[in-house]
């Protein structure tokens, strides 16, 4: 079925009776500024159909569509119609519309970037942050692999030019042997070891509804020397990605001051509800990306 511009976002929204299977969305999304954007990913509405990606697609050849949509703002998602095999890489192309159903094709940059897209298994022991390529008329490409089978959840988090920060999620699933599930809980003391970085995270406040100051603090594993030589990633001393235990809340956190080198890296925060929260803190050192997660409970 071709995306035209005469049919209304509301009619597409509508066509939940054809969704696939294979792919379940639930999407709304809000900014509060460009520094923080939360979402809260739960609800939404489906649906599927065919779609050309970046052309006709080769005789034979089919795409599987699903759309989920914000107040501002939907996001089509497209995967070949053989599904998601884990392990194996799958291209996908994003396509945003605005409310009217018009390709959105002028994004502002965000931390270097048009898009970035979050990938977390539904345990939330996988993440993954990695940034679709713009191609034209809204749409962007991506390679991802999805480690195992199972469901995932994916949130495109971007800025249409002039417009406030979006954030529209999908859930999928992908085939093959699923990994042994994680049941998620508190960690008993906030302080990881990653790859010879030893990482402690400190809250100013564990209430919803509250700003919250999350500081990280970095020390190296064998000395416990300060470290003070992290380097800009994606522009900023670092990035903090926060997600709700059901999924269904979503923090794209940036840096109170993008500057700085260590040893320490601070961010402001709002939990939206109780519960228990996964952050995964991103930060770079000689040239590499290194990942701390922690898992934490917010009252």
């Amino acid at each position: 079925m071709n995306n035209t511009a005469g049919i209304s976002l509301a009619k597409r929204i509508a066509w939940a009776s054809i969704i696939s299977a294979s792919l379940i969305l639930a999407g709304c999304g809000q900014a509060e500024n460009h520094a923080d954007h939360a979402a809260n990913a739960e609800g939404g509405e489906q649906s599927s159909g065919g779609h050309e990606g970046h052309g006709a697609p080769s005789e034979g050849e089919q795409q599987t569509e699903s759309e989920a949509a914000s107040d501002h703002a939907a996001v089509k998602w497209s995967f070949p119609s053989a599904g998601i095999a884990a392990g194996e890489k799958v291209k996908a192309e994003v396509s945003v519309f605005d409310k009217k159903g018009q390709p959105i094709d002028s994004f502002d940059m965000n931390h270097e970037k048009l898009m970035h897209l979050i990938v977390v298994s539904e345990d939330l022991s996988y993440f993954d942050h990695v940034h679709p390529e713009y191609k034209e008329n809204g749409k962007f490409d991506v390679e991802l692999v999805f480690p195992s089978g199972g469901a995932y959840k994916l949130y495109a988090d971007f800025i249409p030019s002039g417009g406030a920060g979006e954030v529209i999620a999908a859930n999928v699933n992908a085939t093959g042997d699923e990994a042994a599930a994680s049941k998620l809980k508190p960690d008993e003391q906030l302080m990881k070891t990653v790859e010879g970085i030893e990482a402690i995270l400190s809250l100013s406040s564990h209430q919803a509804g509250e700003e919250a100051e999350l500081t990280f603090t970095f020390k190296d594993e064998q000395s416990k020397a300060d470290i003070t030589d992290l380097q800009p990633y994606l522009g900023a001393i670092g990035h903090v990605v926060i997600v709700s235990e059901d999924l269904g809340q979503y923090l794209h956190v940036h840096p109170v001051d993008d500057a700085g080198s260590g040893p320490e890296a601070s961010f402001h925060t709002t939990f939206p509800e109780a519960g228990m929260y996964k952050v995964w803190g991103q930060f770079q050192r000689d040239g590499d990306t290194f990942v701390v997660p922690f898992t934490i409970s917010i009252d």
